[in-house]
């Protein structure tokens, strides 16, 4: 690993967890969850203390970087029906873009508990939802989200963090903190990676509007490319000749 270059990067950590992901390589693939792919059965998306109070102190990235980023995650764990928790803390306010995207969806609370797994409530809803894989986001990521990430890796659950939904109060503490999660196990992901995972393939018509939706909203740019890429192959593909069925008279020889 060229330290130099990754200290230099936007993201240290993902370097980080590049080379923890090689040494993983050596591990047995079958029956670890780890390479278990994540997708709307089998996830859980526990979503921390989006409280609007927060906005004053998460400054590793702006607030309206972290709510394009938090709502595309939202709306992820609604439009393609994984499982979803959105947990707040006693006193806290949701930011009003997410609470619009919640619309009547309960709002689990908590009280006190720095960590959410430390709650009983929490801990029943995700095991209610039976599910091997969780997608932790929030505020702030050196504080409540991190430790319930680690609480959900203690307990054996496959977990993914939403890095760029998830911010910290300066760069230094989201990236030191992120830096112990990958350590510990927990997963990076971008909002961009874990959509294209679920969705797999644009051409899936059961959820590409989903996508669509979605990627149009955080992304525009990605979402033009892909729309025209997908009309270009719906375009070859209509030109293909369409297999046409034997004669009678040729099937019954």
């Amino acid at each position: 690993m060229n330290v130099s270059n990754c200290q230099r990067s936007i993201w240290p950590s993902l370097c980080v967890a590049q080379e923890n992901l090689k040494t993983m390589s050596n591990l047995p693939k079958a029956g670890n969850r780890t390479y278990e792919r994540f997708t709307p059965e089998n996830t859980t998306f526990l979503l921390v203390d989006y409280n609007i109070g927060f906005s004053v102190v998460a400054n590793s990235q702006s607030v309206t970087e972290n709510m394009r980023s938090a709502k595309a995650v939202l709306k992820m764990a609604i439009g393609y029906n994984a499982g979803l928790i959105f947990n707040l803390g006693v006193g806290q306010t949701p930011f009003p873009v997410l609470a619009e995207v919640l619309g009547d969806r309960p709002i689990l609370w908590r009280g006190a508990e720095l960590n959410a797994f430390d709650s009983p409530k929490v801990v029943e809803a995700v095991e209610k939802l039976g599910r091997s894989h969780l997608v932790v986001a929030g505020l702030t990521i050196e504080g409540c989200v991190g430790h319930t990430a680690m609480s959900a890796i203690r307990k054996g659950y496959t977990v993914a963090i939403a890095v760029d939904a998830t911010a910290g109060e300066t760069r230094e503490a989201h990236e030191i903190a992120l830096q112990r999660l990958i350590q510990a196990g927990v997963i990076p992901y971008t909002w961009g990676s874990l959509l294209n995972e679920f969705q797999g393939s644009w051409q899936n018509a059961k959820t590409a509007q989903t996508y669509f939706n979605i990627l149009g909203e955080a992304s525009p740019e990605q979402s033009y490319y892909f729309t025209m890429v997908a009309k270009a192959q719906a375009a070859d593909s209509a030109k293909q000749p369409q297999a046409t069925a034997a004669p009678a008279t040729a099937a019954r020889r």
